[in-house]
């Protein structure tokens, strides 16, 4: 199936689809769904220190490439560097790679923005160590993740590198608040890729009520086509409107083979939304408000 990929700015092209090991996975052995990802057709892994999983996606890496007969440069491993390993970020990067079983990454993200709070350096200063990093040849390309525009707008000041992509929570609920629209406008001027986490969001832990503006929209939307549901309405929706990369997890091969449909481009005719769709689940979301904010404790520069 035809993932399509997307060019970050550093020239590094990459599925946009990434299979997480946070969420659901999160301090667990994720060996065995990593590698029932990959065999169902996931190229994109997305890790994180602070998932504390990292030696079994490292497992489950390795596992899929002794049996598949694919190459490391066939995958694009992703991982991000919380608060205990940006204090030393030279010696953090080369623990990442120790534990997934990797010579060298194809991102490397900053996971929040330190902003030199808590003894954590500066956002400056901890992007040029990122520079340092790639420029060794340790990954491919570095980025950021929950960084506002007004983060990302030090480095520029600074005159450092454009980061290639920030990865933000993304959903309906989240989309119109005031932080989001400085922050898209500004990564749509300077080709700053976004990546998303939690697209499902309004669905976990009733936030999405039975009888809600959203849910309303999506089971309208979704009735549309039999290969619709509200689910899938939701990631095509997000899909499109970060014009970037979805990170999904679950346990589940079929619901793997079900998201890997989801973006495979030779669905587009029946699942890509109509710019009016797309409008109506805007509005919807706008009109619950923003519940199930992740990034509501970076929101505060």
């Amino acid at each position: 199936m035809p993932i399509p990929t997307i060019c970050l700015p550093s020239g590094v092209e990459l599925p946009r689809l990434a299979f997480g090991t946070g969420t659901a996975l999160y301090k667990s052995d994720a060996s065995k769904q990593v590698t029932m990802a990959l065999e169902a057709g996931f190229r994109f892994i997305d890790n994180a220190e602070v998932y504390e999983n990292e030696t079994y996606a490292g497992e489950g890496i390795a596992s899929f490439l002794k049996t598949s007969g694919l190459k490391r440069s066939d995958l694009y491993i992703l991982t991000k560097v919380g608060s205990d390993g940006m204090k030393d970020l030279q010696s953090a990067v080369k623990v990442e790679m120790q534990k997934l079983k990797v010579d060298y990454l194809d991102s490397y993200l900053l996971h929040f923005p330190p902003r030199g709070k808590d003894g954590l350096p500066s956002n400056v200063d901890a992007w040029k160590e990122l520079e340092a990093i790639k420029k060794a040849g340790l990954t491919k390309s570095i980025g950021v993740s929950n960084w506002l525009a007004s983060d990302i707008q030090q480095l520029l000041d600074a005159g450092l590198s454009v980061p290639d992509i920030n990865q933000i929570e993304f959903h309906p609920y989240c989309y119109s608040h005031q932080e989001y629209t400085k922050l898209l406008a500004l990564q749509k001027k300077h080709g700053i890729v976004t990546m998303t986490y939690s697209a499902l969001a309004p669905f976990y832990k009733s936030a999405l009520p039975e009888d809600g503006p959203l849910n309303k929209a999506l089971t309208s939307i979704a009735g549309k086509n039999d290969k619709r549901t509200p689910a899938n309405v939701l990631l095509r929706w997000a899909l499109q409107r970060s014009e970037g990369i979805i990170t999904t997890t679950t346990n589940k091969e079929s619901r793997a083979k079900e998201y890997l449909d989801q973006v495979d481009s030779g669905n587009d005719q029946e699942l890509k939304l109509s710019e009016d769709e797309l409008k109506q689940i805007d509005e919807a979301g706008k009109e619950h408000g923003p519940e199930k904010f992740y990034m509501a404790p970076f929101l505060n520069p």
